[in-house]
């Protein structure tokens, strides 16, 4: 299997490194028999993949989104696949979250979707219990837990009463 990327911040030598072809990202989408959404959602890259990037995509090809789902355009997805330019998608996101179960692609044939949960392994699960857990013990012990969501209610008189820390 050759690894096509399209990636604008890895230079041609780590991508030799990675055994990766480096490439533009309409030659990503013109060669690959599957694409593989795995960047970050920001300006640059929301609706990244539109209808004219889809449109480079072989017929016999697969979309998998399993990064943030406005990186793809999902009304210029559903027309390719209702189309049959392209084979399918795979997608764990969806541009709106949560998305509507009257979402078309939840009714095509050719759409597999799965709930967002890549990050649940059995290693996540198991750090996430012993932080909760530690975190329990450092709140009986006065001190603060190590991971602080909201940190100005530290400030609250109640958790001023019981933490050594704040």
């Amino acid at each position: 299997m050759t690894i096509l990327v399209a990636d604008p911040h890895v230079d041609s030598a780590a991508a030799a490194d990675m055994d990766v072809e480096l490439l533009n990202l309409q030659e990503v989408m013109n060669r690959s028999d599957f694409v593989v959404v795995a960047c970050l959602l920001d300006n640059e890259t929301r609706h990244l993949l539109n209808p004219t990037r889809l449109a480079l995509m072989k017929p016999t090809a697969f979309l998998i989104n399993v990064a943030r789902g406005p990186i793809v355009d999902e009304e210029a997805l559903i027309a390719a696949l209702r189309e049959k330019r392209i084979a399918g998608a795979g997608l764990d996101v969806f541009e709106q979250e949560p998305p509507d179960s009257a979402n078309p692609l939840f009714a095509m044939d050719n759409v597999i979707s799965t709930a967002h949960r890549l990050c649940w392994t059995d290693s996540f699960v198991d750090a996430v219990v012993k932080d909760a857990i530690n975190g329990i013990i450092n709140a009986l012990q006065g001190h603060l837990p190590d991971f602080v969501v909201n940190f100005e209610a530290t400030t609250h008189p109640r958790v001023r009463a019981w933490s050594r820390a704040v």
